[in-house]
C-alpha cells in the first residue's frame, strides 16, 4: 500500500528503474516506453504535488495510467512535502535537496530548452 508515501516517493515507486540527478528524478516514460532512460522528468512542486514531463510529449492522463495511479496520487493530501525517503528514495540513493524557483502561490509552466509538454503544472489562484 502507497497510503503513506509521499506523491513522488508514490510515482517513483511505480517506476521500474530512475535516475537521480540534483534534486530530481529521470526515468523511461512508462506511458510510450521509448529507448531513452530520460523521457520523464519527474520533480516535487513546492507545495509537495508531482511535475512530470514527457519530452515525447504524453499528457498527463496517460502517464499517470502506465504508472498504475491516478491523478489524485499527484498531490499531497497531509500537509506533507519534502524530498522523498523511504523505500523510493533508497532505490535512488541519497537525494540531494531540490530547488524550486516556482512561487508557493501560484504555479507557472516553464518550458525547457527541448519541445516538451510540461504536463503535471496545476495553476492555484
Amino acid at each position: 500500500m502507497t497510503d503513506h508515501l509521499s506523491p513522488v516517493e508514490k510515482v517513483l515507486d511505480s517506476l521500474e528503474d530512475y535516475k537521480e540527478r540534483q534534486g530530481k528524478f529521470r526515468a523511461r516514460c512508462p506511458a510510450h516506453r521509448g529507448v531513452s532512460d530520460n523521457s520523464l522528468s519527474i520533480e516535487e512542486g513546492d507545495d509537495g504535488r508531482v511535475l512530470l514531463t514527457c519530452f515525447a510529449g504524453y499528457d498527463l492522463q496517460e502517464i499517470v495510467n502506465a504508472l498504475g495511479l491516478d491523478v489524485v496520487d499527484l498531490f499531497a493530501h497531509d500537509g506533507r512535502s519534502g524530498s522523498p525517503t523511504g523505500a523510493a528514495a533508497k532505490k535512488a540513493g541519497p537525494a540531494s535537496p531540490a530547488k524550486s524557483t516556482l512561487p508557493s502561490t501560484r504555479s507557472t509552466q516553464i518550458r525547457p530548452q527541448v519541445e516538451a509538454k510540461h504536463t503535471g503544472v496545476i495553476a492555484l489562484w
